[in-house]
């Protein structure tokens, strides 16, 4: 159950001054840039957005389950899309990090950023929180470089200087993080369908059983093929 506090009303019965500042907060918008890769159309009749981390086990399993469909090209006639938005659960120290890797990797596409996704999938043994614990800032991004600059071509070192010493894959990053906050996502995997949570999907689902969840949102808006 969420609780709203109208901010306005409740510093009328209280004694002390908050900056405008703070004020301004209690209408934060959700970031009009970019948050997140999106596989399908955007005039999809089924908008799904599936917040990952990428060092947590279930998120892991979720993406990997997905992986199958998209892998592949969208169909044209699809009617249901997924964006992909990546978050840091609290503790997960290095997966903003890790997340700034897999933005280089992706190269501005869809496709790039769910390879990525997948390559830090398959080795998430050694980029996972626990073997993470102990590493500094500088250990997780020469890891990160090793197992994804062979995606982008470059050299260890050109990717750790185009991916970490640069401001836009901070950005990004940070964007997608910011949104997956305001829309009150708090753990991983979360799913919203056409922009409400959907608890009911998750990591210990089959892919035909997530496909199905969709389905069900399709036929609510009429006729559809599916996959």
């Amino acid at each position: 159950m969420y609780i709203y506090i109208y901010i306005p009303m409740l510093i009328s019965k209280i004694n002390f001054q908050i900056p405008q500042k703070i004020l301004n907060m209690s209408y934060a918008p959700v970031p009009r840039s970019k948050a997140g890769y999106l596989w399908g159309s955007s005039n999809a009749q089924v908008q799904v957005e599936f917040f990952h981390d990428v060092q947590c086990p279930f998120s892991r399993k979720f993406f990997n389950t997905l992986y199958p469909l998209i892998s592949k090209p969208a169909p044209e006639d699809n009617k249901f899309a997924i964006t992909i938005s990546c978050g840091v659960l609290f503790g997960h120290n290095q997966a903003f990090e890790t997340t700034r890797g897999a933005i280089h990797a992706a190269k501005g596409t869809t496709e790039g950023f769910i390879e990525a996704l997948h390559s830090i999938s398959e080795n998430f043994d050694s980029l996972k929180n626990d073997a993470c614990a102990n590493k500094t800032r500088l250990d997780v991004q020469k890891l990160v470089a090793g197992i994804l600059a062979k995606q982008t071509g470059e050299s260890e070192e050109e990717f750790i200087a185009q991916t970490f010493d640069k401001d836009d894959t901070y950005a990004e990053a940070k964007v997608m993080f910011r949104n997956m906050i305001l829309k009150g996502m708090f753990g991983t995997p979360s799913v919203q369908i056409n922009g409400v949570p959907v608890q009911k999907i998750g990591s210990a689902m089959s892919l035909d059983e997530i496909k199905a969840c969709f389905k069900e949102v399709e036929d609510m808006a009429g006729p559809a093929k599916f996959l």
